[in-house]
């Protein structure tokens, strides 16, 4: 399990440059918010490590005008969250600073989404496996992704 979560440690440090490397990284990011919240992992997870991690994420995905990398991003200033969707798959993350993307939450960019209302963290795991074999495997792709999510959310 530490070796799990150390590996996603390392891959919330990438650059994101594609689709698949944001995939890995929210998978990555949704494992250590699972994490923390177990006692037993307090002394290798922090959500001082998560938080800023999110922010810095988002500041990847948004170019001026765009948003790259993912299909969506939400700010919802009232609740304190963050939506990002992925490969149609939403995560979220509460209580993020936003003072680092003022400029995105109060721009045009920012639309209104809904929570899709699938938890996300108790099959981080699962989706963390799926991100790691997407982003090795040249061939994954949406529908992939979409059926393997499906069948992780079946099963859990």
């Amino acid at each position: 399990m530490r070796e799990l979560i150390n590996s996603a440690k390392a891959h919330i440090l990438k650059t994101v440059r594609t689709k698949k490397d944001a995939f890995l990284v929210l998978c990555s990011l949704n494992l250590l918010n699972a994490t923390v919240k177990n006692k037993e992992y307090k002394d290798i997870v922090s959500y001082g490590l998560i938080k800023p991690s999110v922010i810095k994420f988002i500041l990847q995905c948004i170019d001026g005008t765009k948003i790259k990398h993912v299909d969506e991003v939400y700010y919802d200033t009232k609740g304190q969250c963050i939506y990002i969707r992925c490969f149609g798959i939403q995560f979220s993350f509460h209580s993020v600073g936003a003072n680092s993307i003022g400029d995105f939450i109060n721009s045009p960019m920012n639309k209104k989404v809904e929570w899709d209302a699938i938890r996300l963290q108790p099959i981080a795991f699962d989706l963390f496996d799926l991100a790691l074999q997407v982003a090795d495997d040249k061939t994954c792709d949406i529908d992939y992704i979409q059926n393997k999510f499906k069948e992780i959310i079946t099963i859990a």
